[in-house]
């Protein structure tokens, strides 16, 4: 076998190394991050090198599976959940993307079109998350541009409001992002 090994350098720019961050900033525990933030150009290219490494649950073969899946996600969001043209939000930036990202792609979704009553809202669906079982998220597009906010969620962890119904009705989440 013959490999080729490039040195990592310095010309890594801030904008990749902001990237890198990222992409990684919904699955990398806290601490991670924060070595992450302490890290120069050289280190954080290492660091995303071994953060993969780490993660891959199927070292001996040439694909990284875990990584291949979590970049299909962030680009699925993005594809599916940007907002706007010109002060455009990136689709993982969103909370639909974000929940998307971590969780993956609901088992079932529910769709509520906008109503004289209510906003547009999606509820989705997790059958059988690991250690929590089935749990759901309620988004609502409040303002009525697309943009699906997460309201309650039965997930740990998550944002828990079982007043949202009554919160919705009044306005409650209207601009509070």
């Amino acid at each position: 076998r013959f490999y080729t090994v490039v040195p990592p350098t310095d010309s890594m720019t801030p904008e990749e190394q902001q990237r890198i961050r990222d992409i990684i900033s919904y699955i990398a525990l806290p601490e991670e991050l924060a070595t992450f933030d302490r890290l120069n150009a050289v280190g954080k290219r290492t660091f995303w090198f071994k953060f993969w490494k780490d993660r891959d649950p199927t070292p001996g073969t040439p694909e990284n599976e875990f990584k291949t899946e979590h970049l299909r996600r962030m680009n699925y969001a993005n594809e599916r959940f940007s907002i706007g043209s010109e002060k455009r939000t990136n689709g993982w930036q969103t909370d639909m993307g974000r929940v998307y990202i971590i969780y993956g792609p609901p088992d079932n979704v529910e769709r509520f079109p906008f109503t004289a009553e209510r906003p547009a809202a999606e509820q989705w669906f997790y059958d059988n998350l690991r250690n929590q079982g089935q749990v759901y998220f309620l988004f609502i597009d409040e303002n009525g541009y697309g943009e699906y906010n997460m309201v309650h969620s039965t997930a740990r962890g998550e944002r828990r409001d079982p007043k949202w119904d009554r919160q919705v009705r009044e306005g409650y989440f209207e601009h509070t992002r």
